[in-house]
């Protein structure tokens, strides 16, 4: 039984490293039809993309404070309006 085992392991392994060799000829294959710009422009645009998310991030706070401030000013708003009514009564 553990004859089988490691003959089934022998050629598990042999069949992987057959597999790795196709896999890295694949890889080598696949940089020598893309062109190196085509990587110098993925990084770029990865980089334009996180400064864009930051960007965005940074306005939805400010976006959010604006909206804060124009609630707390709509609410100062109606307190005068409130104290103008009674002080006409």
């Amino acid at each position: 039984m553990l004859a089988n085992y490691k003959e089934e392991a022998a050629i598990l392994r042999t069949e992987i490293d057959a597999m790795m060799n196709e896999l890295m000829e694949n890889v080598e294959i696949a940089h020598a039809d893309c062109k190196p710009e085509i990587y110098k422009d993925r990084k770029t645009l990865k980089g334009m993309i996180k400064h864009q998310k930051d960007e965005n991030e940074k306005l939805l706070r400010l976006v959010d404070q604006e909206r804060a401030k124009t609630r707390d000013q709509r609410e100062l708003v109606m307190l005068c309006a409130e104290r103008i009514l009674r002080m006409e009564e």
